[in-house]
């Protein structure tokens, strides 16, 4: 499959994915709703948190809205550092940030970590 088939492929799953991202019924467990809606840009302390607990990097960048990350850029990430999973993930969340600018959001984030399964994770963030 062609790099181009392959994006917009990722596009299109995550777009399915976040369907049910303004309709609060997708959400099953306890994450606050000042964080959910939370407009805070991430900062290296959130950057900090996540990359300790999130396993998970490239479903990570698959699932963050707005700018995907590209299969080249994560394939970049992936030969900088080799099996150092927090080492990808900073690199993931710090390309989004710089990306996304004004809307990598706490928001966004949370909503991203809940649809890998990480709510728990979601829920620590500070709104």
């Amino acid at each position: 499959m062609s790099t181009r088939k392959r994006a917009k492929r990722a596009d299109e799953e995550h777009a399915q994915m976040r369907l049910s991202i303004n309709d609060d019924s997708y959400i099953l467990d306890d994450i606050p709703a000042d964080v959910l809606k939370s407009k805070r840009k991430i900062n290296k302390a959130d950057i900090d948190y996540i990359c300790s607990e999130v396993s998970d990097w490239k479903e990570l960048a698959r699932l963050l809205p707005e700018e995907p990350i590209s299969p080249e850029e994560l394939h970049e990430i992936k030969q900088s550092h080799h099996h150092d999973r927090r080492g990808s993930a900073r690199d993931v969340l710090e390309l989004w940030r710089q990306k996304c600018q004004e809307n990598a959001t706490v928001g966004s984030l949370a909503e991203s970590l809940h649809l890998l399964g990480y709510s728990q994770v979601a829920m620590a963030l500070k709104p």
